[in-house]
């Protein structure tokens, strides 16, 4: 029986002192939920992006001009000279109006190498990724910087939480192609 109950005491030590060595523990040690990366690990970037954006502007301009000349005729010797009067009036006004408005929407998955890393700790991406069906390619880049602690015990991280993103996604082939106009097709469009 006195075994047990030097043990109660002992356990309750050993618990506190490692709570409090725990607290202690860096970012990179075995002991944290946080994975440490080095120079050539591989990250799956979920990219999820979306914008829009419009603008208007508005132009009314206006402008009125006046002129009047009026001469009455003289009295006594002078009364046979008539009476001359005028009038010029002008108006201009101009109004233009205009708008634009663009969206668009990219929703992909791809994996990003770490290139560096900060001394900060902050990781920096960069990966590209390029997908041909039927002559037609589709190439997806990216680059940008992301905390340790954005990456998901998956190892997946949110293009979103992304520092310093680029993200292209650009498309050649035949069918970017055929939507570029021809000399005679713009020729045709503009007489019409």
């Amino acid at each position: 029986m006195k075994h047990f109950a030097l043990i109660g005491p002992l356990l309750l030590v050993l618990l506190l002192a490692g709570t409090t060595a725990q607290a202690q523990v860096s970012r990179d040690s075995w002991l944290t939920d946080q994975r440490a990366f080095r120079v050539g690990d591989l990250v799956t970037v979920l990219i999820v992006e979306s914008g829009s954006g419009s603008t208007n502007a508005s132009t009314n301009t206006k402008r009125e001009d006046g002129l009047e000349v009026g001469v009455q005729g003289g009295g006594g010797p002078l009364a046979f000279v008539p009476e001359i009067t005028g009038s010029a009036d002008t108006k201009n006004e101009h109004k233009v109006k205009g708008g634009n408005s663009r969206s668009g929407s990219l929703q992909t998955r791809m994996m990003a190498e770490v290139v560096a890393i900060d001394p900060d700790g902050t990781l920096v991406l960069q990966g590209s990724r390029v997908m041909e069906i039927d002559g037609e390619q589709q190439i997806t880049e990216l680059s940008g910087r992301v905390r340790p602690e954005d990456v998901n015990a998956d190892n997946t991280v949110f293009s979103y939480l992304v520092a310093e993103a680029v993200i292209r996604y650009t498309g050649d082939g035949l069918v970017r192609k055929a939507q570029r106009r021809g000399v005679l097709g713009f020729v045709f469009g503009w007489l019409l």
